[in-house]
C-alpha cells in the first residue's frame, strides 16, 4: 500500500471515529437532557392551548407553559401548581416562595427565623467605635459608659484581654440636628429642658437633649436544619439593609416600600439554596429573576414573599 493509501485510510478512520464520537455524543445528550418526547410536546401544545384560553390560566403563551412544564417535570411537582406558582421572566423560571417551601419541606428540611429585621447599634468603650454585627470576639457589651469605665480598668489591672463596650448615645438640637456622642465636643451642652436650653443658647452653645440610640442596620437571619440519614446539617443565612444598600437595591420601589419583607425574602432563599440546592433545582426566586432584569415587582410578587417565615 503506498503512503499516500495509507494517509487517506488513516484520514477515513479518524473521520470514523470522529463520527462514531459525535452520534454518542448526541444519544448521550438527548437521553440525558430530553425531557419531553416529540409527541409530548404535541400533546402538551395542545392542552396549553386549551389551558390558556380557560379562565383558570395566568399563562401568556404557549412557551412560557412549556418552560412551566419543564420546569414541573425537574422537580417532580403538578403541573398545575407549578403554573400558578412557577413564573417566566425574559425565557427564565422563577419559583415564588410556595414553591419553595414545599420542596424543602418535602425534603426534611426545617427553618426558624433567628433575627426578624433585629436593629443593630454602634458600640464604643470611649475612644474606639465598632459596628455591632462587627464586634471583635474580645469586646463585651455592657449597657452604660459607667460600667464600660470601671470594667476595663478592672480588665487593665488584671491583664485580661476584654473590652467592656456600650451603646453609642444619640442627641438632637433644636433645629432637628442628630449628633453621635463621639461627635460632640465644647460648642454643645446636654440640656434636660426647654427653659435650660434657652440660658444654655444664651451662652452662645449649642442646646442638644438625648434621643433613643438610632440602628444603623437591620438584619434578618434564618437556620435551616436537614437530616440526610444521621448525618445532620445546618445552614445560617443573613441578609441585612445594608446589603440592600450595597446591590443598590433601594433604588426599586418595592424595597422602599416593603424592606423588611424583602430582606427577609432574601436571608430565607439564601439558606434553602445552600442547604437545598438538590432540592431547588438551582432555581432562582421570582423577586431575584426580576431584579436582574430591573424588572419591578407586582402585588402579587409581595403577597407571596410575606409568606417567609
Amino acid at each position: 500500500m503506498s503512503n499516500k493509501e495509507k494517509e487517506k485510510k488513516m484520514s477515513n478512520d479518524v473521520k470514523g471515529e470522529v463520527a462514531v464520537q459525535n452520534t454518542n455524543l448526541t444519544t448521550s445528550i438527548s437521553r440525558f437532557n430530553k425531557v419531553f418526547s416529540e409527541q409530548e410536546i404535541n400533546e402538551l401544545k395542545v392542552f396549553l392551548a386549551q389551558y390558556i384560553r380557560s379562565d383558570k390560566s395566568s399563562l401568556k403563551n404557549i412557551e412560557d407553559g412549556i418552560a412551566i412544564a419543564m420546569r414541573a417535570k425537574d422537580l417532580n411537582l403538578p403541573f398545575t401548581t407549578c403554573a400558578e406558582h412557577i413564573h417566566v421572566v425574559n425565557g427564565k423560571t422563577g419559583v415564588d416562595v410556595h414553591i419553595a417551601k414545599a420542596l424543602l419541606t418535602k425534603g426534611s428540611v426545617s427553618w426558624e427565623k433567628t433575627k426578624d429585621y433585629h436593629a443593630l447599634y454602634e458600640y464604643t468603650d470611649g475612644n474606639n467605635v465598632y459596628e455591632e454585627s462587627a464586634l471583635p470576639t474580645d469586646c463585651i457589651k455592657v449597657t452604660n459608659p459607667k460600667d464600660a469605665a470601671i470594667k476595663n480598668k478592672a480588665a487593665l489591672e488584671n491583664d485580661e484581654n476584654k473590652i467592656y463596650v456600650y451603646p453609642v448615645r444619640y442627641y438632637k438640637d433644636y433645629s432637628g440636628n442628630i449628633y453621635k456622642e463621639y461627635q460632640l465636643d465644647g460648642r454643645f451642652k446636654v440640656v434636660v429642658s426647654a427653659a435650660e436650653a434657652k440660658a444654655v443658647a444664651a451662652q452662645k452653645l449649642i442646646p442638644i437633649f438625648r434621643i433613643p440610640n438610632v440602628p444603623i442596620d437591620y438584619v434578618t437571619e434564618f437556620e435551616f436544619t436537614r437530616y440526610v440519614g444521621r448525618t445532620k446539617m445546618v445552614s445560617k443565612s443573613s441578609f441585612s439593609y445594608k446589603d440592600a444598600q450595597l446591590a443598590d437595591m433601594f433604588s426599586k420601589d418595592t424595597y422602599k416600600k416593603y424592606p423588611k419583607q424583602m430582606i427577609a425574602h432574601r436571608a430565607w432563599f439564601y439558606g434553602a439554596r445552600d442547604i437545598a440546592s438538590d432540592l431547588l433545582m438551582g432555581c432562582m426566586s421570582v423577586e431575584e429573576i426580576k431584579y436582574v432584569h430591573n424588572i419591578e415587582l407586582n402585588d402579587e410578587d409581595i403577597m407571596d414573599i410575606e409568606e417567609v417565615e
